[in-house]
């Protein structure tokens, strides 16, 4: 921007002792003499190109071919005025005007070559040329450490998981504060061992009752046994 301004005071300078006698030329010269005009010219040291278009968008001077047909109706539609571009690997600082003539209307357009601009493009392609695979490392650093902040959980649920056993089911998952998917999968996981805990606890009550079922009529039986046992001895 700043680089931009200083050419547009350059271009100021030299279109406020031009003009005038620009307009002059098309007010006295006819388009054969203009023609022959070149459309090049040094303004304090500085190179300037400059063309007269008429309402068709030809060129009245000796055309140096730099100046864009395309580029100049753009920006009068745009209504801009000002513009950049390149020819021939050179930067230019381009500007439009107007001009009312006794012959009607003609536009006006000088652009002062930009050996600056084209430095400072270079030097935003390096930086860019560099900033590529600083950004796509730095995107990289950051997913990675975002997704070992997302998988904490799950990591946590897993240590929690191995140290489960049939004889601590009563333990439980760590949940996640956040509302998330994540957290629902430690509850479905927390009711299966909940699952788990009442399934061994209703086996341990069945060899319970099952033991004492059987333990019963064994005793019993051992009574008798022993009972007929002492009655053989007698006898």
């Amino acid at each position: 921007r700043l680089l931009e301004k200083i050419y547009k005071e350059r271009l100021a300078l030299y279109k406020k002792d031009t003009v005038p006698s620009i307009v002059e030329l098309i007010n006295s010269k006819s388009p054969e003499e203009l023609s022959l005009i070149k459309s090049e010219t040094d303004y304090g040291g500085e190179k300037i190109v400059f063309q007269i278009f008429d309402k068709s968008f030809l060129p009245l001077l000796n055309n140096n071919n730099v100046l864009d047909v395309s580029q100049i109706k753009k920006e009068i539609t745009s209504k801009t005025y000002n513009y950049i571009f390149e020819h021939n690997h050179n930067h230019y600082y381009g500007e439009v005007q107007i001009l009312k003539t006794k012959k009607g209307n003609f536009v006006f357009v000088a652009a002062i070559e930009a050996a600056e601009l084209k430095s400072a493009s270079m030097k935003r392609r390096i930086h860019f040329i560099f900033a590529i695979p600083l950004i796509i490392g730095f995107l990289i650093i950051h997913s990675f450490y975002h997704s070992r902040i997302a998988f904490t959980p799950v990591k946590n649920m897993i240590k929690e998981l191995k140290e489960i056993t049939s004889t601590n089911l009563h333990r439980r998952l760590p949940l996640s504060k956040p509302e998330d998917e994540i957290r629902e999968l430690g509850i479905t996981l927390n009711d299966m061992i909940c699952r788990l805990e009442e399934s061994f606890e209703n086996q341990k009550r069945f060899i319970a009752n099952a033991s004492h079922e059987i333990k019963t009529p064994l005793t019993i039986i051992r009574s008798q046994l022993e009972m007929l046992q002492e009655k053989i001895n007698t006898e």
